[in-house]
């Protein structure tokens, strides 16, 4: 099963084309949450995730170095007390 996150960034110069991340397990899925937020610095909106078999060429990422990115960003909003 997949996971395809697709959302679009409000922007000013009118580029509204949606993004589309597709991710093959829960831990890639949440790192693409995470990028999406701290990428984009601006608002997101018409955010879904939907589940199924997509087509990606991308290889599956390895899970240790996931993970290790999902901590380093957790710690990252810990200490961002204002957001």
């Amino acid at each position: 099963m997949q996971y395809k996150l697709t959302y679009s960034v409000a922007s000013p110069i009118g580029n509204n084309e949606p993004v589309e991340v597709i991710s093959t397990t829960e831990l890639e899925l949440a790192e693409a949450i995470l990028d999406m937020e701290r990428d984009v610095g601006a608002i997101c909106h018409g955010v879904k995730i939907e589940t199924g078999d997509f087509d990606d060429n991308q290889r599956s990422k390895n899970q240790r170095a996931v993970v290790k990115q999902i901590a380093h960003y957790c710690k990252v909003l810990d200490n961002a007390i204002h957001i």
